[in-house]
């Protein structure tokens, strides 16, 4: 499996969705994606339970 690369992720996908990224504030965006990233790799083989069931959805828009 290859490497997690959060500043190819950066160049690749801000152009794309014309979100600019200044200079000062890389350092952190890579730090949070690298973050976003491990928690996503321990969720990854995380297996449920037959009885687990779904969180509730919030939607701001809707009286409950």
């Amino acid at each position: 499996m290859s490497r997690f690369d959060a500043d190819k992720l950066i160049d690749a996908t801000g152009p794309a969705v014309d979100l600019p990224i200044a200079v000062g504030h890389r350092p952190g965006v890579v730090v949070h994606l690298e973050a976003a990233h491990e928690a996503m790799q321990k969720m990854r083989g995380l297996t449920l339970d037959s009885h687990a069931e779904p969180a509730p959805v919030f939607r701001p828009d809707e009286q409950t």
